[in-house]
């Protein structure tokens, strides 16, 4: 078995045929191929769907897509287990994979048909590359747009993943995850997941490990679809991300801070844990004098570490908003969408 497709799902029953059927028209020998489905306790009819698949095969016509897939034509196991977070049904999956290669791949989201092949080609060319991505599609099937992302010019070819690192850190953006990223099993085994609150950053944090462990590749041309859902959050909602993405930077910096990381990327990772520390305290009232005093000592006291791109830190780290008092927090949140 050459390749593994890990598809951790929650609730998305209704798309997750779509995830599967295109891993199934894949330009590459089905037999070198498994499909892994974790459903992280999905309280839908995810696993009357995957079931029936295996049994009856995946067909459909719309709009969108066909497809005529005939069941036992290709290796796919359905895992089920309760609700834990992403993060640990994603483990679940790795765990779980005999492939060499080990590409993730949302249940909301679709790989394009040359996808396996060209990224296994890279892999099999270069054994000093762990982690290979590109640029996807933004594809808003209710409006039928699509839309390429947009890389910094410097994210093509093979990048050493410890520069890779420090760039990531310096613009506070991590590239390269979810679908779009493909690693090597030898090395995603590794990767020590102990903390369920990574939850929904596992992706970024996959990204982290495997470039640390060596080389990265970016591709120019994308390869596979990233679904857009609509909607925005509310304020309440808001909070709760705020508090999900602050036990998720704490969970992160608790493993790295074990592991071969320079001490750089661990203090940038400290930095991302007051950062989320502060926000998440803004929504529920509690920043204080001493929370912002606490950052910039956390911020100057390490001045040597960041170096000369400390301003840019700061600026890309939204220090000086995170300095502002909770009601002029409120006002810049609800006059500028995104914050």
């Amino acid at each position: 078995m050459k390749v593994s497709v890990i598809i951790p799902s929650y609730n998305q029953g209704r798309i997750i045929l779509d995830a599967i059927a295109s891993v199934l028209q894949q330009n590459y020998q089905q037999d070198d191929i498994e499909i892994i489905v974790v459903d992280d306790g999905s309280t839908d009819d995810t696993r009357e769907i995957v079931e029936r698949c295996q049994v009856s095969g995946i067909r459909c016509k719309d709009k969108y897509k066909t497809w005529n897939l005939e069941p036992g034509t290709w290796n796919l196991k359905y895992i089920y287990q309760s609700n834990q977070g992403k993060a640990i049904a994603t483990k679940t999956a790795i765990d779980a994979t005999n492939g060499k290669y080990i590409f993730n791949l949302d249940a909301d989201d679709v790989f394009l048909p040359d996808k396996i092949k060209k990224v296994v080609d890279i892999f099999e060319k270069d054994p000093e590359i762990t982690h290979i991505s590109y640029p996807v599609i933004y594809w808003d099937e209710s409006k039928n747009t699509k839309r390429k992302e947009r890389f910094p010019k410097l994210m093509h070819g093979k990048i050493y993943g410890k520069h890779l690192l420090r760039y990531f850190y310096k613009i506070n953006r991590f590239i390269g995850c979810g679908s779009s990223f493909a690693g090597r099993a030898e090395v995603l085994k590794k990767m020590p997941i102990n903390k369920k609150e990574i939850n929904y950053a596992i992706d970024a944090y996959m990204v982290i490990f495997t470039a640390n462990q060596g080389y990265s590749y970016f591709m120019e041309k994308p390869l596979s679809l990233y679904r857009v859902h609509g909607g925005a959050y509310s304020l309440k909602d808001q909070g709760r991300r705020a508090e999900i993405d602050m036990l998720a930077n704490e969970a992160i910096l608790s493993e790295i801070i074990k592991l071969d990381f320079d001490k750089d990327i661990k203090t940038l990772q400290g930095l991302k844990v007051k950062i989320s520390q502060l926000k998440a305290k803004e929504f529920s009232g509690e920043k204080s004098i001493s929370d912002i005093k606490d950052l910039w000592s956390y911020v100057i006291g390490n001045r040597n570490i960041l170096g000369k791109d400390i301003f840019t830190i700061i600026k890309n780290y939204h220090i000086l908003q995170r300095s502002l008092p909770t009601f002029l927090v409120s006002i810049f949140r609800k006059g500028i969408k995104g914050n």
